[in-house]
């Protein structure tokens, strides 16, 4: 990580900005890592539910906000990971809300009385869940 080399390139910084740098740095890893364990957590207790749903779109949500945060700021400094960042970001929002989106119409069209989608494709929680006996 360029974690020393960010740093060093501030010099001359005092101590208590420095401090704050590394907090500021260590709060969005450990966002992100706090995001990535409750999506994980929540699929793995129930991901096939309205509130997973909802779950997923919220960290969309964040993951989207930390990508606008770090394209406005460290992306425009000269570490290749910082202007990574905002791309994988929106990439995993987007497939957090791609599948929570997709789910929405499936659930409508059961409600609309159809009983099934049309093509619930071959990652449908219901045809996994099938597959697996439960």
């Amino acid at each position: 990580m360029p974690t020393g080399r960010v740093l060093a390139g501030f010099a001359p910084i005092t101590p208590a900005n420095r401090w704050v740098v590394v907090q500021e740095w260590l709060a969005e890893a450990i966002t992100m890592w706090g995001i990535t364990a409750l999506v994980i957590v929540v699929t793995a207790t129930g991901g096939d539910t309205s509130q997973a749903a909802w779950v997923y779109q919220l960290a969309a949500g964040l993951l989207v906000a930390l990508a606008v945060l770090t394209g406005l700021t460290g992306a425009r400094a000269p570490v290749i990971w910082f202007k990574i960042c905002p791309v994988l970001l929106t990439a995993s929002a987007a497939l957090l809300v791609a599948p929570a989106s997709r789910d929405a119409g499936f659930a409508a069209e059961v409600v609309a009385g159809s009983g099934q989608a049309e093509d619930e494709g071959p990652w449908s929680p219901h045809r996994i869940r099938a597959s697996v006996g439960t």
